[in-house]
């Protein structure tokens, strides 16, 4: 069997497979001072366990949390990014996702959106 994932032709009875239901997300226009966060969800579609060992960003206004245990063959998980809006203006930010995927060992994935200032 082969699947075609992120324009790459992959065997599936080749270990695990990572496929992200999306891989960025616009959160459109959010207050500053405020915290939101949004959930990414991903399916191993391979034959072996999946296993996320890092997820990290660049910035700290920016917070990834992962499963820590393995996801199996067909199962799904979600990666959750919390954002906190420090700085008025457009933001683009990205989370690099490591794990043992043979389709895609580093992956991004990226929030966006704009901070506008609260009103008091």
């Amino acid at each position: 069997m082969h699947v075609f994932v992120h324009a790459q032709i992959i065997d599936g009875d080749n270990g695990p497979i990572i496929y992200f239901e999306e891989t960025k997300f616009d959160f459109d226009t959010i207050l500053s001072k405020d915290t939101v966060s949004h959930k990414f969800k991903f399916t191993n579609i391979g034959n072996e366990p999946l296993i996320i060992t890092n997820a990290y960003t660049s910035c700290g206004c920016t917070i990834p949390q992962w499963p820590k245990e393995p996801i199996y063959p067909k199962d799904s998980g979600y990666i959750i990014i919390g954002f906190h809006t420090s700085n008025i203006g457009r933001f683009n930010k990205g989370t690099m996702i490591k794990s043992n995927a043979v389709n895609a060992p580093n992956m991004m994935i990226r929030i966006n959106g704009v901070v506008k200032k609260q009103k008091k």
